[in-house]
């Protein structure tokens, strides 16, 4: 499982919104769809995944900072203090 070194892995599960203290099973793999073309080597007909290589493509939506702003902004208030 942590053929890449526990940084690497733990960063890629990161990027795609995962934990490392999750309970994950050498089965759960990232699907090579959330990796660009620039992050795979070819050879001998087959493709390897580069080592530095972060998955970027297809992830779950973050709140922008835009978004963030926008939902503290709509907080309710205290209508007390008016």
């Amino acid at each position: 499982m942590f053929r890449i070194g526990k940084k690497r892995y733990a960063n890629r599960l990161k990027a795609i919104g995962r934990s490392a203290d999750e309970n994950l099973s050498p089965q759960n793999v990232i699907c090579s769809k959330h990796f660009s073309t620039d992050d795979f080597i070819h050879f001998n007909g087959k493709k390897y995944l580069r080592l530095e290589a972060l998955p970027r493509l297809y992830l779950p939506r973050r709140p922008s900072v835009e978004q963030k702003r926008e939902t503290i902004n709509n907080e309710p208030t205290d209508k007390t203090n008016k």
